[in-house]
């Protein structure tokens, strides 16, 4: 009988329906494509995962880059920029200004 199980990467945390075949093995999370380990209890259709012990992080990983907030010197809005646009010239949605923050 299908079962669900949570990944547990703190990254995704997504729900996915699995098959029996998947109790107690390593299996690729449908959604992050990481491998997770489940639990092969038989009891219950919703079972816990874990990261595999080969997967775990021996140091901290990284803080992710945070949005930056940029003011359009035009018409003072503000704007949230990902960190992928830091730095990048951009165009204010306002007033169609280009500009880098």
């Amino acid at each position: 009988m299908p079962f669900v199980v949570q990944c547990p990467h703190d990254a995704c945390r997504k729900y996915m329906l699995l098959e029996d075949a998947s109790r107690g093995a390593k299996v690729e999370c449908l959604a992050c494509s990481k491998l997770i380990q489940v639990e092969s209890s038989e009891s219950g259709d919703r079972l816990s995962a874990t990261v595999p012990q080969s997967e775990t992080p021996s140091t901290t990983p990284p803080s992710p880059k945070r949005q930056q907030i940029a003011q359009c010197p035009k018409c003072s809005s503000a704007l949230r920029l990902p960190p992928s646009h830091q730095g990048q010239p951009i165009r204010c949605p306002k007033c169609g200004n280009v500009f880098t923050p």
